[in-house]
Formats: C-alpha cells, sequence, structure tokens
C-alpha cells in the first residue's frame, strides 16, 4: 500500500473549493463590528414612526431672513408680496454705475454725498418696500419717485399700482416695452403660500444689506473714478 504523502507544517492544504484558507481574514461580522443581533439591540423601529394628527398635512410656514438683503426688481419668474405695513419702506438715494452690461446699484450714504451724487452723476430717490417671493425669500424692492414737476412716468406709475396689489397678495409682473409700462397678473390660486412677515424692525433689516453695496464717504474706488476719472 502506497504511503500517504506528508504535508510540510508550512503549506496550508487547500480548501475542497480549490481556495487557500486565510486564518488572519476577518468574517463580516468581524470587520464590520456589526451583526444582526446588535442591529436588533440598537434600531428600534418605532422611533421611525409619527403619528397621524389633524396638523399632518398643515403647511410650515418660513419667513427666510437672507444673510444679506438684496435690492432688486422682481424678475419675470418670481410672484411676489409686499409687506402692508407702512413701516416697512423707506426713501433712499441709489447710483446705478453702468460702467458694465449689468449695472450695479449702490445705497449712497450721508446727506452731503447724497446731494452731490444726484446733483452731479445721475443719482435718484427711489422708495424701498420689503417684499417677499413664494419660497419666503426677503428682498427690497425700489421703485422711482414720481416727478415732481408734474410729468407723468408711465413705468413709475405702474409700479406703484404693482406694489398697492402686492400688498393684498401675490402678484406676477412683466414689462411691456410697448405701452411702456407693466403688465400686472393677480394671484388667485389657492396653493399659493400663506404670507408671514418677520418681527425684526425696517432699521434691523437694514442692516443686512451688503456694505459692498453701500457708497460712502472716502477711499471708495468708484468715487475716485467719478470725481478723478481714475
Amino acid at each position: 500500500m502506497a504511503k500517504k504523502a506528508s504535508v510540510p507544517a508550512d503549506v496550508a492544504e487547500p480548501s475542497l473549493n480549490g481556495v487557500v484558507p486565510d486564518d488572519d481574514a476577518l468574517t463580516v461580522e468581524e470587520e464590520t463590528g456589526d451583526t444582526s443581533t446588535q442591529i436588533d439591540a440598537l434600531l428600534d423601529v418605532a422611533d421611525l414612526y409619527a403619528s397621524v394628527d389633524d396638523d399632518t398635512d398643515a403647511p410650515i410656514q418660513i419667513t427666510r431672513v437672507p444673510y444679506t438683503l438684496d435690492v432688486m426688481r422682481p424678475r419675470k419668474s418670481m410672484w411676489v408680496t409686499v409687506c402692508p405695513d407702512p413701516e416697512y419702506t423707506r426713501v433712499v438715494v441709489i447710483y446705478t454705475d453702468k460702467t458694465h452690461s449689468t449695472g450695479t446699484d449702490y445705497f449712497v450714504k450721508g446727506k452731503a454725498l447724497q446731494e452731490e451724487m444726484c446733483r452731479r452723476y445721475g443719482a435718484r430717490k427711489r422708495r424701498i418696500y420689503l417684499a417677499q417671493d413664494t419660497e419666503g425669500t426677503l428682498f427690497l424692492w425700489d421703485i422711482g419717485l414720481p416727478s415732481h414737476d408734474g410729468s407723468v412716468n408711465s413705468w413709475v406709475q405702474s409700479a406703484e399700482q404693482a406694489i398697492a396689489l402686492a400688498k393684498g397678495g401675490f402678484i406676477h409682473l412683466v414689462a411691456n416695452m410697448k405701452r411702456q409700462e407693466y403688465d400686472i397678473d393677480i394671484g388667485t390660486s389657492p396653493l399659493l403660500p400663506k404670507v408671514t412677515w418677520p418681527e425684526a424692525s425696517m432699521d434691523d433689516l437694514m442692516q443686512r444689506v451688503r456694505k459692498s453695496s453701500i457708497l460712502a464717504e472716502g477711499d471708495h474706488a468708484l468715487l475716485r473714478r467719478l470725481r478723478e476719472g481714475v
């Protein structure tokens, strides 16, 4: 009878499927430290469920006060509303720098500089209103003031009409270049959100205006360019 060859101690015998077992390999349980028993012990599925009550489908109303508050006119894609409280409107002086293709608006700070910018560089007094879109994001909507000489500006007139309507709900407006006024749509859909307004005062909200959007006396590149051409 043939003798069975002995296997050296340092050579492992192959397994039945031809794979050499690795005594140092970790099982899935050992590698992850996770087992079905541990999962059952940690997870109480009851914590995943919520009770049904009358408030389940009630929408959550959020008024989003951005870190920086922008001054802008509503875009074509926006439905907007305006705060009806007269405390949330102010008259400001805005200078529009048209150096680039898209103008940049600056609030002008200080009475003396406001008078200079209006008299010499075309800045204008404008009225700003606190407004928000359907996402609850606040912004400042600015429109021109009526002319003191009695002349009629159709853009300002229709913007004032839009503001008055927006104080009662959501509106959508589009510039009608042919008629030189805004076309105004009044929101009637029950799906439009319920409006809430922040408790912060208008002065507190104005603190959120971008500092880079404020033109103040001092070493400002825009003022140097306007005054000295450099």
